[in-house]
């Protein structure tokens, strides 16, 4: 602490002081950095792969997904190959390339119709959806998803066909090395997007 002799005696320098909230402001910032070049390191070491669709000259990434190399592999390998569905104007991967699309260009997305929150709601597992597909993983911070798993539509008609799902999110999730909170706990679906 600076001190100053003002004539009667030594006084504390109230400027001094200054540098704490400084000080604690910088250990915000860094951590908040850390958490956020974890998600960047993690994606530098091919244990995440980023999204990086070719938007408009007019749109900016407004929203961020990263994707586990085992869902990478699941679109190429297997959504690419499926044919169109009955109906569609779309196959099940352009599809999912819209949705992914819409994402990151930050489009709206309509609550229940094109994302929402799955039961148990403290597993905080979310997913992305589509006429013909849905997309499973979670959001680590607001704006940002890392998705994990997919499947069509038809192989999750009931409740309980979501559980290997859910449980395949947690495992990857549990399994990174990402600060806790690893994701967003709230369950309301604007503290997502």
């Amino acid at each position: 602490m600076a001190s100053v002799s003002y004539g009667m005696g030594t006084k504390r320098n109230p400027c001094a002081d200054r540098e704490a909230p400084l000080r604690v402001n910088a250990i915000f910032i860094w951590q908040l950095l850390t958490y956020m070049a974890t998600l960047e390191h993690l994606a530098a070491a091919d244990k995440l792969l980023k999204h990086e669709p070719d938007l408009d000259e007019s749109e900016l990434s407004e929203r961020i997904a990263y994707f586990s190399p085992g869902f990478d592999h699941w679109l190429d390998a297997t959504l690419r190959q499926l044919a169109f569905r009955a109906g569609r104007d779309l196959t099940p991967f352009e599809q999912a390339e819209q949705i992914l699309y819409e994402f990151v260009a930050g489009q709206p997305m309509a609550y229940s119709v094109h994302y929402r929150k799955l039961e148990p709601l403290m597993a905080h597992v979310w997913e992305l959806k589509t006429p013909d597909v849905r997309l499973f993983g979670w959001f680590p911070k607001r704006a940002i998803i890392v998705l994990v798993c997919g499947t069509l539509k038809e192989n999750v008609k009931k409740f309980g066909d979501y559980a290997p799902f859910i449980r395949e999110v947690i495992a990857f999730r549990d399994a990174l090395a990402l600060d806790n909170p690893k994701a967003i706990t709230g369950v309301g679906r604007h503290e997502v997007l």
